[in-house]
This record gives C-alpha cells, sequence and structure tokens, in this order.
C-alpha cells in the first residue's frame, strides 16, 4: 500500500524535464535506387520513394521518477513524452490509459537506482531492434557502467547476444508486460528516426561500433550471398529454386540466416559485397555491409515499405527494388508470397552486378 501511495505521488508531482541535443536537425538528399526508372510505381504509394527528407534533431532526456511502460513508453507531468511513442496510434487518452489502469491496480515496480532504456513495442522483431533499439543503446553506451539497464524478459535470444557487445553489467528483465515501472531516475533518447527512416551519422556510427567490437572490419569484401525464405511461414519466393539454380554458378553462397548466431551474421555481412533475397528482417544486416556493396531486395509489388532501400542509401550501399509478381496465397500484400520473373531478374543481375 506504501509503495502504490509514492507511485500515485510520484506521478502527481511537477518534474523537469532536462535535454541535450545528440544530433542537429537536418536535411537529407537521397540517391535513387539503381533501378528507379524501371520501377513500377502505384498511384496510391509514389511517395514510398522520397529523394529529399528532414531528419528532427535527436535529444537525450534525464527526468527523475518519471512512468516507463514495458513498451517503450514514458510518461511525465501526466503527458506522453511524443520523443518516446513508434505507435500508430495518435490519441494521447489512448496511451495514457493503460498506465493509469496499472496504478489503479498497484502494478508497480519502483527502481531505486539511476536507469536507462531503449526498448518499444517492436523490439522483439530482429529489424525494429536493431534498427531503433540498438541504436538507442548504442547512444547510451557511456552510461553501461554507471547505471541500470531495463528491459522485458519476453524478447528473443539474438537480444542478448546483442547486448553482450555492451558493457551494460546491471540489468533489470521485466516479467510482467503491464507492470509500470518507476526509476528514481531515467535517461533515454528519443527515436532516432521514424516511419521506416535512418539517420545516416548516426547508422554508421553504429555500424562502425558493431564490426569493432566483432573484429569485422573489412577493407575488401568478396562474398556473394542470397537470403533464403524456404523455411519461413509467409513472403516466400515460390520459384526461389530457380533463381539458386541461376545464382550458385556465379558463385553465390545460400543462406537460412535463422541458423547463424548474430555474430556469424554480422561477420557474414561484413564480408560480402553482393546481397540478394526475399524482403525480410535478415536485410537488416546490411548494417555491416561495406560502402559500395550492392543489394537486391525482391519484394511483392504492392509491398510499398522502403525501410531497406533508405538504410541502404545510409550506408552509401547500392539498391535495387526488385518489385515481384503476387500470389495471393494470403491476402495481404506485404506477407504474400511472391514469384520473380527470371527474365528481369536476370537483365538487372548482369546490368547492376556483372560489372561491380
Amino acid at each position: 500500500m506504501f509503495q502504490y501511495f509514492l507511485a500515485l505521488v510520484a506521478c502527481c508531482l511537477p518534474k523537469k524535464i532536462h535535454k541535450k541535443t545528440l544530433f542537429d536537425a537536418f536535411k537529407i538528399i537521397r540517391k535513387p535506387p539503381l533501378n528507379h526508372a524501371q520501377m513500377a510505381f502505384l498511384a496510391a504509394d509514389e511517395t514510398y520513394i522520397v529523394l529529399e527528407e528532414r531528419f528532427e534533431k535527436v535529444e537525450q532526456f534525464e527526468v527523475k521518477k518519471p512512468l516507463l511502460s514495458s513498451n517503450g513508453l514514458v510518461m511525465v507531468n501526466h503527458k506522453i513524452m511524443p520523443e518516446t511513442v513508434l505507435s500508430l496510434v495518435k490519441n494521447d487518452f489512448k496511451l495514457k490509459l493503460p498506465f493509469y489502469k496499472q496504478l489503479l491496480r498497484g502494478n508497480i515496480l519502483m527502481l531505486d537506482q539511476r536507469c536507462v532504456f531503449a526498448h518499444n513495442a517492436f523490439s522483439a522483431n530482429y529489424y525494429h531492434f536493431v534498427a531503433e533499439t540498438l541504436t538507442r543503446l548504442f547512444l547510451l553506451r557511456d552510461f553501461a557502467h554507471e547505471c541500470c539497464l531495463i528491459m522485458p524478459a519476453d524478447l528473443p535470444p539474438f537480444v542478448k547476444e546483442y547486448l553482450a557487445l555492451f558493457d551494460f553489467k546491471n540489468i533489470v528483465w521485466l516479467q510482467d508486460r503491464r507492470q509500470i515501472i518507476i526509476p528514481r531516475e531515467l535517461i533515454f533518447t528519443a527515436l532516432p528516426a521514424k516511419a521506416l527512416n535512418h539517420q545516416p551519422k548516426m547508422m554508421l556510427e553504429l555500424a562502425s561500433f558493431i564490426k569493432s567490437k566483432t573484429n569485422n572490419t573489412i577493407q575488401n569484401p568478396n562474398k556473394k550471398i542470397f537470403i533464403t525464405r524456404k523455411n519461413a511461414s509467409y513472403r516466400k519466393t515460390i520459384n526461389e529454386q530457380e533463381i539458386i539454380d541461376f545464382l550458385m554458378p556465379r558463385g553465390f553462397e545460400i543462406v537460412a540466416l535463422e541458423h547463424l548466431t548474430v555474430l556469424e551474421q554480422i561477420t557474414l555481412f561484413a564480408h560480402s559485397k553482393h546481397v540478394i533475397g526475399s524482403h525480410g528482417a535478415g536485410f537488416t544486416n546490411i548494417l555491416y555491409a561495406n560502402e559500395g556493396s550492392t543489394v537486391m531486395d525482391l519484394i511483392h509489388f504492392r509491398h510499398t515499405q522502403r525501410c531497406f532501400y533508405t538504410l541502404s542509401d545510409a550506408l552509401n550501399l547500392n539498391y535495387i527494388f526488385l518489385q515481384c509478381n503476387q500470389t495471393k496465397a494470403i491476402n495481404y500484400a506485404n506477407n504474400d508470397d511472391i514469384w520473380v520473373d527470371m527474365n528481369v531478374f536476370e537483365c538487372y543481375y548482369n546490368q547492376y552486378f556483372e560489372t561491380n
């Protein structure tokens, strides 16, 4: 009961938020995908290839006794900090309601420690963890020895593999996803970028840090890899064997990333100059590819997701969108299986890979 009373007091008292700018706002002009002129744009989605974009400044925050959810939302002075909101839900009341419900139920964890956090609601996904959580951990790495790291306990094993690259010794693993955490002091950063964008300077620094930590600073990568999704339950390439039969005589290695550790994936991509595969979270590992490497993303023609295009541009990689035919195996383009037109595939390969 006393803990519940302290939580209510902590919720009601006004708090000052201390801010520090890590990256100033800036505008970028991207280079288009190599095959931009050949791409078929859907009328409603012509803007998914955005060549000019503004990035807001990235700030670090420090506040005493805020309310933190296991989904990475922070509430201070009865307001959700917008810098922590990744969800498409924009209604402030809907975001605050779970906080008040758990406070009334007394489902609270008080931490008498100086803490940091970096997770969000999508941190269990490999792409979202690397692109959004790992970037924030990187920005907070200097606090590893003095602060406690707050992290949900139900995240996949790859999370602990990545955390081993940092020096966080004190980690509080949250067992209850509904619980509200009230640390004595909380340090965190804004989400570095939203809407599947990537802050170029930060991604380059993160890639350099991870490759240095894993002894993967490679000057002349020579591997050629094809990422298979044959073991996936969705978003498969129906005629994948045709692609494999074409690529293997040309020196390509066929890899199933789900069988590799994080270190093995980092090493593989750091040594690769050519990467081809069906669109999926495994493409996140192009983060570790060297500048000038070439990437071909096989993607459903109605799946207008640009995350690996913007990541490639941030890292100065050559990127190709190969828009593929639908199969209607699933009535949702983003997860539907695809069929690759081999004539187009071979044309792109000869044009963009043979000369590189």
